[in-house]
């Protein structure tokens, strides 16, 4: 009689405030991810956490940070998701509040140094596609590691398999770190599609793809296929030909949007198939923010000077752009000043302009990573930073001083050389070297 009114009427109401919970919250078009969860309407935290978390947000650290992007961690922190507070991707906020990453990472490096949450190193699995393991420091990586989920031995690809990620930190929010079935979809969610093909058989599945660059693998397949989703393109059909020494593709580009997909097994055997998002490179997911993205922000390098400098793997960057500037001092108006004085006075400039940089760069999400006599050099992950940053040199210069500004963008090396880091490769000793080649200082040249 008990169990009956508990399954019953008190089931019943329970699921009638909770839909009507999830209803409100659907007519107003708020999404749950950035406001109160519907699932837990009074928040992650109780009145007591959130006036400590917000007594924390008006800390110092935080002056530097951009209100509206504070503002929005701190309504995440205090309503958003038990689950998805125990591991912050600070690419999936960005993407999801649009705002610019280093925005992003300049608040969360606040949250950090005020104890609201601390940073952690996740190892990403290749193959099943999940954090197979987490590290508090980037210098406690190994080289190998085994993967719980796939049971497999993996080699750490420190270059493109380390994320940055954030969790709370202890006493302010209780997050829920239980694992809820680490093979379904809520932790593939790159994943858009996967099925398994009996041998000689085959599938066609209509099914909506959004712009990006998409993968067709498996574990038993020999090969990886890349497919391009492009709204430009008008194609919306494509078959893949699954054979024992290869992938045969009748379409490589799609237009996004609803498309129907055609696989074939022609093995003797099942097949598992995966359609997966990949990042630009084709490597790995898309929201992974790696250990060299991570350098190039000024604030995180501040903040946590040690990470990257005790990393003892060098990493390959497919992509990164360098600014390097020149300072020419205008001598024009010297007159009967000793060469010692002006030396000083040259010293004084430069200190300022160099502050000045430094600021600058950080401004327009990149870092200044080194000066060597009048030349300075700027790291930035986005191109477009990076040319924004190298105008913004040319209009906002000091007075009697000019700069000569090169940009360059390419592949380089990222390692760690007596406890700093330093950049290496044929792009930056490019971007350097045009600067004999920039005779007229009030421009950029891109090389």
């Amino acid at each position: 009689m008990f169990s009956k009114v508990q399954i019953g009427r008190r089931a019943r109401r329970q699921f009638e405030t909770l839909y009507k919970r999830i209803d409100a919250i659907a007519v107003t078009s708020h999404s749950a991810s950035n406001g109160p969860d519907p699932y837990q309407p009074g928040g992650s935290v109780s009145t007591r956490q959130r006036r400590k978390i917000e007594c924390l947000f008006r800390e110092p650290s935080f002056e530097s940070c951009d209100a509206s992007v504070a503002n929005a961690l701190l309504e995440f922190l205090t309503y958003g998701n038990r689950q998805e507070l125990a591991r912050i991707r600070p690419l999936v906020l960005a993407r999801r509040w649009q705002k610019k990453v280093h925005l992003v990472i300049d608040a969360l490096v606040a949250a950090t140094s005020c104890g609201i949450l601390r940073l952690r190193w996740e190892i990403y699995c290749p193959v099943c596609k999940s954090a197979s393991a987490t590290r508090d420091s980037l210098c406690e990586v190994d080289e190998d590691h085994h993967c719980l989920v796939c049971r497999q031995d993996i080699r750490t690809d420190f270059s493109h398999a380390v994320e940055l990620t954030f969790a709370p930190g202890e006493g302010c929010i209780r997050p829920d770190r239980q694992a809820y079935c680490r093979g379904g979809p809520a932790h593939a969610r790159h994943v858009p599609l996967q099925m398994i093909l009996p041998p000689d058989a085959s599938r066609t599945i209509a099914i909506h793809l959004c712009e990006g660059n998409y993968q067709v693998r498996g574990v038993r397949l020999p090969i990886c296929i890349d497919l391009h989703v492009d709204p430009e393109l008008s194609s919306r059909r494509a078959s893949f030909e699954l054979k024992s020494e290869a992938i045969s593709l009748s379409e490589s580009s799609l237009s996004s949007g609803d498309v129907s997909l055609t696989f074939s097994n022609r093995h003797r055997h099942d097949v598992l198939v995966r359609l997966e998002r990949v990042s630009a490179d084709g490597r790995f997911d898309p929201d992974l923010l790696c250990a060299a993205q991570v350098a190039t922000f000024d604030s995180f390098r501040n903040q946590f000077p040690k990470e990257i400098a005790s990393l003892g793997h060098p990493i390959d960057i497919q992509s990164i752009s360098f600014v390097v500037c020149e300072f020419v001092i205008d001598r024009s108006n010297v007159d009967r000043v000793s060469v010692e004085r002006f030396g000083i006075e040259d010293y004084q400039r430069l200190q300022c302009e160099l502050q000045r940089l430094r600021a600058l760069f950080a401004k327009c999400g990149g870092t200044l990573m080194k000066s060597i006599g009048s030349e300075a050099v700027g790291v930035f992950m986005d191109e477009s930073c990076a040319k924004k940053a190298a105008q913004q040199v040319i209009q906002q210069a000091g007075a009697g001083v000019g700069h000569r500004v090169t940009l360059a963008t390419g592949p380089a090396i990222l390692a760690a050389v007596e406890g700093r880091h330093e950049y290496f490769g044929e792009t930056l000793a490019r971007a350097r070297s045009a600067l004999g080649y920039q005779k007229v200082p009030g421009t950029v040249l891109e090389v």
